[in-house]
């Protein structure tokens, strides 16, 4: 619900220039929402996650037929800038929807994914998985960051991690760890097989994948990656990627562009 708190503040309304039907419609979907999110503390807690998810991606649907690409686009640069580091700091943004956060899965350490891993961090206690070849950047964020006019950002010593083969029990899901470099040189995927479920990264996106112009990418490993993940995983296994929408193995086998030197 990030992004429908945004859209209530008048500067963001003005730089996006939503209308007021525009308006009135994000804050009736933020009710219906918000609802939803309510109770979940009740539930067993693969149930809430679960639930969770699911509103999750209703959420980002609404916003795709509310807003137009631009408008969509621009308000997720603004909620990486404003709200992506304080958000889950935020102990009343946990209290609301009902949850705890018990683990902090980090899949690469570029800064937009790990940006706001401190006030998380602390706020919440969660500890910290990342890549083992990554930990460094976690450590010293500010020194990678490419481009002017992002951060500064916090950096934090993670408590554990991860190089790919393990399987982690936490928040009473079985996490597989799959290294699947590429887009970054240590980067992870976690994979939930009881759940069909898997935490891309930014290795493979709906209709897309993870770009290999920075530093430590390469366009080879990264499809080799990618082979792996449809070689060893059932096609219907639901991909939840870093950025875009939600799509399934099978879908992008056979429909995402970038993938025709592995089709072929």
């Amino acid at each position: 619900l990030i992004h429908f708190l945004l859209l209530e503040q008048p500067s963001v309304q003005q730089e996006l220039r939503v209308t007021p039907e525009q308006v009135q419609k994000a804050q009736q979907l933020a009710a219906t929402h918000r609802q939803q999110l309510q109770g979940l503390g009740s539930l067993p807690r693969e149930d809430a996650a679960r639930k969770v998810l699911e509103i999750q991606q209703a959420a980002e649907r609404d916003l795709q037929a509310l807003l137009s690409p631009g408008q969509l686009r621009r308000l997720k640069e603004i909620g990486l800038q404003q709200l992506g580091p304080m958000a889950l700091s935020r102990p009343d943004v946990a209290e609301a929807v009902g949850l705890t956060v018990e683990a902090i899965l980090i899949t690469h350490c570029h800064f937009d994914h790990i940006g706001a891993v401190a006030p998380v961090a602390r706020a919440t206690g969660a500890p910290v998985w990342v890549p083992a070849a990554e930990r460094h950047v976690l450590a010293d964020i500010n020194s990678y960051v490419p481009w002017p006019g992002f951060g500064p950002f916090e950096s934090w010593e993670a408590e554990h991690t991860v190089a790919g083969g393990e399987t982690l029990e936490l928040a009473g899901f079985e996490i597989d760890v799959l290294f699947t470099p590429g887009h970054s040189p240590g980067h992870v995927s976690y994979s939930l097989p009881d759940h069909g479920a898997l935490l891309s990264g930014d290795v493979l996106f709906r209709g897309s994948v993870g770009r290999t112009d920075l530093p430590g990418a390469d366009w080879g490993t990264l499809l080799a990656s990618i082979r792996k993940l449809l070689e060893t995983l059932p096609g219907e296994t639901t991909v939840y990627p870093g950025h875009m929408g939600v799509t399934t193995l099978e879908r992008e086998r056979h429909t995402n562009p970038f993938l025709a030197e592995i089709a072929s």
